[in-house]
């Protein structure tokens, strides 16, 4: 099972090698180990022996227990050393050959220390932030990219450009191409609120982790109000010091998210600042849904059905994307950290937004309830610290932001 990555360099699991041609030699990698820890004179004393090897015509196979990280980390560093192409050019050209979608960072991180001077690689760095926003193309990404754009070199790729559930490697050899300093990582699982969603996300997270660590990136979380949804409250204004409450998958999955970011900010020194915000609107976020349903009832003439549940109203603290765009912008700009609610200090039930749909389109709808019996998290953004550190303020009132929306949707725009 040799995965040929040029006419003469190859990898391999050494159990499944089996007998080898004459003139085919055997760099054996498996003293080495397969997480951080190697030191550089091992990891340069097998590449200089296969790189002899190969300089002497001689055929070469790396091998290892699986033949993944260790033989092909290795391999990184023989193809870096032979045709002097960058370690980034050369870790694609591995996993382009093998098919492998990931090689344990640890282990290509020592190898890359070891024969690269890394800090020469690449463009240098400029004053101007080199910011990667991951899952730019979702409903808030949408709205947050193209603000953010005008002030600071931005990219955004797409989930099929870069893959994070397949491994961190490829998230590495991106963010030394474009020289990021900062990642905001809005990515997520597309239906976030089943058991599964819990684990994708956390995977993505670490994978993300593991790069800003390696090459001491910030990083910027979004967060929502969902980690206080097991609060019972008719209306509790959430601070940063009221103890996490999450209820369901959607929220549990942003606790634990949290609880890693404050893991590795504990362990490795992660710079890494959390945004925690209610749900977010505007004319290009396309969500919350109910907003929009609640519009098209209104044109349609409709009665619009809202909910009451065992603890009265369903309270909700929107936040305009424009207001979320000016709060990252200033999360950018500062060197502080840890965790930041960001919201208006009051909310409206959902009642009283349907009445203004009803109102700013002259409708005939009328507003009916329907009785839940269960709890609503009715849970507002206490955003005191944020104001603080950052002259944080929403600038747009939940009415004049509605008033946009309505103004411009039409029927047209919903068929």
């Amino acid at each position: 099972m040799i995965r040929w990555i040029t006419s003469d360099l190859g990898t391999a699991p050494c159990e499944k090698l089996g007998n080898v041609s004459p003139g085919v030699h055997i760099i054996d990698v498996r003293d080495l180990v397969d997480k951080a820890g190697n030191t550089a004179c091992q990891i340069r004393d097998k590449i200089q022996k296969a790189v002899e090897l190969l300089d002497a015509g001689q055929r070469v196979i790396i091998c290892c227990d699986h033949g993944i990280s260790r033989s092909n980390a290795i391999a990184a560093g023989v193809l870096y050393k032979r045709e002097g192409i960058s370690f980034a050019e050369a870790v694609r050209r591995i996993l382009l050959a093998t098919s492998e979608k990931s090689i344990r960072i640890e282990v290509i991180s020592a190898v890359e220390k070891a024969v690269a001077a890394q800090a020469n690689e690449g463009l240098p760095r400029t004053n101007e932030h080199h910011i990667l926003i991951t899952g730019g193309t979702g409903a808030v990404g949408s709205a947050l990219v193209p603000r953010l754009q005008k002030r600071y070199a931005v990219v955004s790729p797409k989930r099929q450009d870069l893959d994070l559930m397949g491994g961190s490697a490829h998230l590495d050899l991106f963010v030394k191409e474009h020289d990021i300093d900062t990642i905001v990582h809005l990515a997520h699982p597309r239906v976030f609120s089943l058991n599964a969603a819990m684990g994708e996300s956390v995977v993505l997270l670490k994978n993300v982790l593991d790069v800003c660590v390696k090459n001491r990136l910030r990083l910027i979380l979004p967060s929502c109000l969902e980690v206080y949804s097991g609060y019972r409250a008719k209306m509790l204004l959430a601070s940063e010091s009221l103890p996490k409450l999450p209820r369901g998958p959607f929220g549990e999955s942003k606790y634990l998210c949290e609880t890693l970011v404050e893991f590795y900010g504990r362990q490795f020194g992660l710079d890494c600042i959390i945004i925690r915000t209610g749900p977010v609107y505007g004319n290009g976020a396309g969500k919350p849904a109910f907003l929009l349903n609640f519009l098209k009832k209104a044109l349609l003439g409709e009665d619009i059905l809202t909910h009451k549940y065992r603890n009265g109203l369903p309270i909700v603290d929107l936040i305009h994307e424009d207001d979320l765009a000016s709060a990252y912008e200033r999360v950018i700009d500062s060197t502080a950290s840890g965790d930041f609610n960001f919201g208006s200090g009051t909310g409206k039930t959902t009642a009283e937004i349907a009445e203004i749909f009803i109102a700013s389109t002259n409708s005939k709808s009328v507003v009916r309830q329907q009785d839940i019996d269960d709890f609503n998290a009715n849970v507002v953004m206490d955003s005191a610290k944020a104001r603080e550190a950052f002259g944080w303020s929403p600038h747009i009132a939940l009415e004049d932001g509605l008033l946009r929306l309505a103004k411009k949707h039409d029927l047209d725009s919903f068929v």
